[in-house]
């Protein structure tokens, strides 16, 4: 028997006990008495909402999973440390709030840029005024005109003013 034989038995072995394990994991359902995750991860991400935010909904919402909800959670948490993980945890899971605000806190150009190109006006802003000044890095005004540029077409007038004067 081949080599690329074995592998594809062992690959195809591993498939079918994966896909065994996953079929008999079931989500909570309303018939149980427990609320579906999805329900669950919304009723939680609705009392995140209230102002200010409560930090134990918050972050119940944010290990299911909801990204908004890990950067409320690192809004509502008063150690600078935990706020960062938070925040970064909210961007990389897609929350447009937790990479401006990681980017804020951490001065990191880089979760910035991730949400500058979501289409993020206020964080393009950011992160010209980072590369413009010096900020997390050394000063870069074509970068920091770029970004400006950039956040002045989505919409920040303010921008627009700074993107005239670079």
């Amino acid at each position: 028997m081949s080599r690329s034989s074995v592998q594809r038995i062992v690959v195809g072995l591993f498939l079918v006990t994966a896909c065994r394990d996953r079929s008999q994991h079931r989500e909570p359902t309303e018939s149980s008495g427990q609320p579906a995750r999805g329900e669950r991860m919304l009723a939680e991400a609705k009392a995140c909402a209230a102002e200010p935010p409560p930090l134990d909904h918050c972050l119940a919402a944010c290990e299911l999973h909801h990204s908004n909800s890990c950067a409320r959670a690192g809004d509502a948490t008063r150690d600078r440390a935990e706020a960062l993980a938070l925040y970064r945890r909210g961007c990389d899971g897609g929350s447009g709030l937790g990479c401006e605000a990681a980017g804020e806190l951490d001065k990191a150009r880089f979760y910035l840029r991730v949400h500058c190109e979501q289409k993020h006006a206020p964080s393009c802003l950011a992160l010209g005024r980072m590369f413009a000044e010096g900020r997390g890095g050394p000063a870069d005004p074509a970068a920091a005109a770029t970004f400006l540029h950039q956040a002045c077409q989505l919409g920040d007038r303010a921008a627009c003013g700074e993107a005239g004067s670079k």
